[in-house]
This record gives C-alpha cells, structure tokens and sequence, in this order.
C-alpha cells in the first residue's frame, strides 16, 4: 500500500493548511512545480505514514 492510501492523524491540518485533500496535493505534487512548503511537507506526511503504522 503506498503512503499516499494511508491516512496519519495531520491529514486534516494538511488539508486545511493547502485547502485541498491529500490525494489532490499528491497529484499536484507530480504533475506541477510546488512550493517548497507544499513539497516538504509530503515528504513529513510520508514519513509519519510510515511511522503510524
């Protein structure tokens, strides 16, 4: 399962913080060039999904 199925107890924050849902900044993560605040923190939120498990 990748990390981006996964769901961490910060997902809301993000969501609010970016105001769009984690599935939505992934894509926007892969598809556009982001700013560096969006970029660092999926990589934390990859992190703790990981670390959540």
């Amino acid at each position: 399962m990748s990390v981006i199925d996964k769901s961490t107890n910060r997902d809301t924050a993000l969501e609010e913080a970016f105001g769009a849902s984690v599935a939505e900044l992934y894509a926007q993560a892969a598809h556009l060039e982001v700013c560096a605040a969006l970029h660092r923190a999926l990589e934390l939120r990859s992190f703790l999904a990981v670390a959540e498990e």
